[in-house]
């Protein structure tokens, strides 16, 4: 059965990878729609699109563009062209390819992967061995020493070893490079150096540095949009910020918590800085702040729907638990969850401005760690719309022209235009009126190929990622003992020693959901710091350990105790 299931597999992408060679040696014609080009234009009524090989060989109403003879005509009279949506952050797996194309999505960012993996997928699929979204990427990506090993990142420990990480990232002809947490400004700097001689951007998940550190040393994007909160929160919050081992921005996961500490006065200069120096930013709100979004019972509900398909049950189902869980609202008091909604209005507040003042936000899901894949993209942009305050022509721009622009300078992505690639989509309904609209996707085309839209229960991509982001033959860490056990509300800082098994040098403590300053003595004992602020509440809290930023296979928990003051 397996084996069949892979021949079919095969024989459906030479089929599709058939289908894209006649499909680029003849013209076809898409008629009769009305077209949002990407540009900015008004939509062009009655529209006539003339696709030659994977170019768009003419654009204009009807009348104004020759149809040629013997062109494949496809009827849109009733629907809206767009382009071809792009998807600016993601992690690519095996099974992302029909959620992306079904759902309009022809281009990925991929901003973090295993590097030889992800340069072997990218290379099949330009070949067109590989059927599925084109695909951008970072590679590894590049961090300091004080960030985790994950996605076999380069880490280093000095402005040299960055440079030389940029200029291995270069040479293997990656489209962006991107830093994470543990990078310092100096070392950013290098990086940056190196990329923009290349004419390559750099984008970064921050922590250890603020957005103005990196500004000032060139970042080109804000992933997460990481490093806002510790330029505008007091100086305590910053250095929490920084200190914090969690891979979520806002803070904690349901997000906000240091958001809601920013100040709002503070919001302008920042901005100015930012959009001056033309740095973008990508907020994954959906994804940081699922559990705080109002419209998140809905977004739930449609993204349940959608994974119920037995079509779909080939995508594995933990991460499917994964993204519709959010543990932070387990034991949440009302007081934490108002926190956190405080922090996200906040947030909001400062993308409405940053906007306003020229600034450019780019939506992405983040799959496939707390969002799924092509929902969320489409989520977003109700999000960008509906509380950030966009415009559906500036939000349909979000998701076409400005990632091509930002990503892709140079390769024809982004907009219908003569010369440009061919791909398009056609939906039902107009987004300009509903921006949910863009979910019905009726047809997609890339590269010039009509793609096959739905969901298959035999598909199988071979090429398949080398390593979970856990390993499972990993060993689970244990813990026996927490001292003190017992603490007081608003102490400043505690200390706390651990011990049990199975730890390891990048072991992680969690306080409730929390990640603590972890210190490594040995694979019997961990120490970690408690600070003032995870000290607020009063109560009885789980302390776990883990040997993943993503907390994955943590141990069973031990509690500490946080009495009363007296």
């Amino acid at each position: 059965m397996n084996r069949f299931i892979g021949l079919a597999s095969l024989l459906y992408l030479a089929i599709q990878a058939t289908t894209a060679v006649l499909a680029q040696s003849a013209l076809t014609v898409l008629e009769g729609g009305t077209l949002i080009d990407g540009t900015g234009r008004p939509p062009l009524a009655d529209a006539v699109v003339v696709v030659e090989g994977n170019r768009i060989k003419a654009v204009g109403a009807r009348g104004s563009v020759q149809i040629p003879a013997g062109a494949r005509r496809i009827d849109a009279r009733g629907k809206t062209l767009l382009p071809g949506l792009i998807d600016a952050h993601l992690h690519y797996w095996e099974y992302i390819p029909e959620l992306c194309i079904s759902h309009g999505i022809t281009t990925v960012v991929d901003t973090g992967n295993y590097m030889e993996y992800i340069l072997a997928v990218r290379g099949a699929e330009e070949k067109g061995q590989l059927w599925g979204p084109r695909i951008l990427t970072t590679g590894s990506g590049i961090t300091g020493s004080a960030g985790g090993a994950m996605r076999d990142r380069f880490i280093v420990k000095d402005p040299a070893e960055a440079k030389a990480a940029a200029e291995e990232h270069v040479r293997r002809k990656v489209d962006f490079i991107k830093v994470y947490e543990g990078i310092t400004a100096d070392q950013l700097k290098a990086i940056t150096e190196v990329a923009h001689r290349a004419g390559i951007p750099v984008v970064g998940h921050l922590r250890i540095i603020d957005a103005r550190e990196a500004a000032a040393a060139g970042i080109d994007g804000l992933i997460h949009a990481s490093g806002i909160a510790a330029s505008l929160v007091p100086e305590s919050d910053t250095r929490a910020i920084k200190t914090t081992v969690d891979t979520n921005p806002w803070g904690v996961p349901g997000g906000g918590v240091f958001h809601e500490q920013m100040d709002t006065s503070k919001f302008d200069d920042l901005i100015r800085l930012l959009v001056e120096k033309r740095i973008m930013i990508e907020p994954d709100l959906v994804h940081s702040a699922k559990g705080v979004l109002r419209q998140w019972d809905r977004f739930d509900l449609d993204n349940r729907r959608l994974f119920d398909d037995p079509n779909l049950a080939y995508v594995p189902r933990e991460a499917v638990q994964r993204w519709f869980s959010i543990a932070f609202l387990n034991g949440a008091t009302p007081q934490e969850l108002a926190r956190r909604r405080a922090g996200y209005g906040k947030m909001l507040e400062f993308l409405k401005r940053f906007v306003a003042g020229g600034g450019i936000l780019l939506p992405g899901s983040d799959c496939v760690t707390d969002a799924a894949p092509a929902t969320t993209v489409h989520q977003e942009l109700e999000v960008f719309v509906e509380d950030v305050g966009l415009t559906p022509m500036q939000a349909l721009q979000t998701v076409t022209k400005h990632p091509a622009d930002f990503y892709a300078k140079g390769k024809g992505l982004g907009t219908v235009e003569a010369g440009k690639l061919a791909d398009l989509v056609v939906i039902r309904g107009d987004p300009l009126q509903d921006i949910r609209n863009t979910r019905n996707v009726e047809l997609v085309m890339k590269d010039g190929q009509v793609m096959e839209t739905g969901y298959h229960a035999w598909y199988t991509n071979p090429y398949r990622r080398p390593f979970r982001e856990t390993p499972r033959d990993r060993p689970i860490p244990s813990v026996r003992s927490i001292q003190p056990y017992v603490v007081t509300q608003g102490e400043k800082r505690v200390l706390l020693t651990l011990t049990g098994a199975n730890f390891a040098p990048d072991s992680i403590v969690w306080l409730d959901r929390t990640g603590l300053k972890t210190t490594f003595l040995s694979t019997t004992e961990l120490q970690a710091e408690v600070t003032e602020r995870s000290l607020q509440a009063a109560g009885t809290f789980p302390v776990r350990v883990s040997n993943s930023p993503s907390r994955e296979a943590a141990s069973l928990p031990v509690l500490l105790m946080v009495k009363y003051r007296q």
